[in-house]
């Protein structure tokens, strides 16, 4: 007999070491397919975060002008003042290198003149401490920051970035990079940014409004028109080496950024102003209980020429609480506590509040137009109609009064409405009588919203027919 295997013995032997070889190559397949089509995006967007480094260029937000081009809101350049705390320790270090470096080249030179030159260097050449004590001063005093904490951001130990001050001038920038030129260090940069400026201050704020931190509309038509006001950011792609610094050359693509359109309202500034100061004036004669608003309007056409809300904010500075009042009750408080919080909240939502447009008008007297006009059109009254006063009015079991104690007698209806007569109204209201008083209520248009292009505006009250009794109609 021989030892040699059978053939069926190598058959089995060959299906038992295909089994894993395939295992593994459908394994590999799979994965393969996975990888570049299944999840292909996935791992391509991963890719690109590592190799590829993209740079948000910021665009301009559009300027807002009013009716003759005066300009009451646009975007200026300013600058973010930041440190990179472990680049500055790395470059004063280098400072103190350095002058070991010249100390030694001093004491092993033998020509006189090369070591006055060495000298001289080396008095030219201030110590890591020192210049971080000099740089330290110098951005606490154009920064207006307190010493100590200036040191402290500069100083950290476990970050590559840390915000000194947001929104700063041009030319605080230009010192600051002068100064750093100066000591010869790097660690402190200047990145520009954009601020949004009210060059008229208070003027129309409640109208125009105001923006956020990152230059996002919040309130007015800063809000309601933020997607036409703030443009496209563009963006610029390099690629990047392992470390994450940028390879020149290598691969750049650039989109632009598309600047913001610019706003020109019906508002006129010299208009604006007259009735802001107008509507103080009324306030401080009035002293009403819950501010005071005003709005000019071009009868014929529907435009605003102004629109004002009393106690205006500076939306340069939103923050700031406008109401001296309420400042001085804030200013007496924790400003860690509940109730400073939830004053000053109270005191940014009143302030920041368009009046005219969020709050609901009680028209009073004014509406007697609307009833009078309503009864005409129905020919329901007669311009030579009469109708009584007596000071007072029953209806059912309530008694309405005239505004005026002295009774106006029997008047038609244009002295019934310049006199303003509420019992007379009373009576031409019934002659109208409930369904034809909300008929007309709607058609004027009073259970729908201007449309107005104000964020926020303020939906009507009103009584329904159904609830509607003589009472009703009649306070109506």
């Amino acid at each position: 007999m021989t030892d040699r295997p059978s053939a069926r013995m190598k058959q089995r032997l060959n299906i038992w070491l295909s089994l894993p070889v395939a295992a593994i190559l459908i394994y590999t397949v799979a994965t393969i397919f996975s990888v570049s089509i299944k999840d292909g995006k996935k791992w391509q967007s991963l890719a690109n975060a590592q190799q590829l480094k993209s740079t948000a260029v910021s665009a301009s937000r559009g300027t807002i002008y009013d009716s003759n081009g005066t300009v009451l809101s646009q975007s200026a350049t300013v600058y973010t003042v930041y440190a990179d705390p472990l680049m500055l320790k790395e470059k004063l270090d280098d400072n103190d290198k350095k002058i070991e470096e010249l100390k030694g080249y001093i004491a092993k030179e033998d020509d006189a003149s090369k070591k006055a030159t060495y000298q001289q260097r080396l008095d030219a050449t201030k110590s890591g401490d020192e210049c971080l004590d000099e740089l330290v001063e110098f951005l606490a005093l154009n920064l207006e920051i307190d010493t100590n904490t200036v040191r402290e951001k500069l100083t950290k130990t476990d970050t590559q970035y840390i915000v000194l001050k947001k929104e700063v001038e041009k030319t605080v920038s230009t010192a600051i990079e002068d100064k750093l030129t100066e000591l010869g260090i790097d660690g402190v940069r200047c990145d520009p940014t954009t601020r949004r400026l009210y060059p008229q201050n208070t003027l129309a704020s409640v109208v125009l409004g105001h923006t956020d931190y990152e230059g996002n509309g919040i309130y007015g038509l800063e809000a309601y028109y933020d997607d036409y006001l703030s443009g496209i950011d563009g963006r610029i792609i390099t690629a990047k080496a392992s470390d994450g610094t940028e390879i020149p050359y290598r691969y750049k693509q650039s989109y632009d950024a598309q600047d913001g359109d610019d706003l020109n309202l019906n508002i006129d500034a010299n208009i604006q102003y007259i009735l802001e100061k107008e509507l103080a004036k009324a306030v401080e004669e009035n002293q009403p209980t819950d501010r005071a608003c005003g709005i000019i309007m071009n009868p014929k056409t529907g435009q605003i020429y102004a629109m004002a809300t009393s106690d205006p904010y500076d939306p340069n500075e939103p923050a700031a609480i406008s109401d001296e009042k309420t400042a001085a009750e804030l200013a007496g408080l924790d400003e860690d506590s509940n109730d400073y919080k939830q004053k000053q909240l109270d005191a940014w939502s009143l302030q920041w509040k368009n009046k005219a447009v969020s709050e609901t008008y009680n028209p009073g007297s004014v509406f007697k137009v609307i009833t009078g006009a309503s009864a005409l059109e129905e020919k329901t009254i007669t311009p030579n109609d009469t109708f009584g006063c007596g000071t007072q009015i029953q209806v059912e079991d309530t008694t309405f009064h005239c505004w005026s104690t002295t009774d106006h007698g029997s008047q038609d209806f244009a002295q019934a409405m310049l006199n303003s007569c509420n019992p007379a109204f009373i009576q031409i209201g019934m002659k109208l009588g409930s369904e034809k008083f909300c008929q007309y209520y709607n058609a004027f248009g009073f259970n729908e919203l201007t449309g107005i292009d104000l964020p926020a505006e303020s939906n009507s009250i009103s009584m329904p027919l159904s609830n509607m009794g003589p009472v009703q109609l009649a306070s109506s």
